[in-house]
């Protein structure tokens, strides 16, 4: 039985997680100084998602894979500002870890 709705993919679970995870991060003090940064970041997990979502939707394989790399790369373009941001601020929290899975995605359901 193949994968019908695209909030059955982990690749996509892995990202609402994610957004799930970072929202109580941005609304921190540590990074109320800094609201570009914030909505920066917050707009890039929510283009993670919306490009699998979208990519899937497309329902072919070359288009769901570019979709996919545009969803990774909204996961990188940010990794460094974050890392700026986590050391100058003491945030004990590590760079968001979804590159991996979106660059080798299973597709598989949880």
């Amino acid at each position: 039985m193949g994968v019908k709705r695209f909030e059955d993919l982990r690749v996509w679970q892995e990202a609402r997680a994610l957004s799930d995870d970072i929202a109580p991060v941005l609304r921190r003090a540590a990074l109320a100084d800094d609201p570009k940064l914030r909505s920066q970041l917050g707009a890039a997990v929510a283009s993670i998602m919306s490009n699998i979502a979208e990519g899937f939707i497309r329902r072919r394989r070359k288009e769901f894979t570019q979709f996919l790399r545009v969803a990774a790369g909204s996961g990188t373009k940010n990794q460094e500002p974050w890392s700026v941001q986590c050391t100058s601020t003491a945030i004990a929290i590590p760079s968001p870890p979804l590159t991996q899975s979106v660059a080798r995605p299973s597709l598989a359901p949880r």
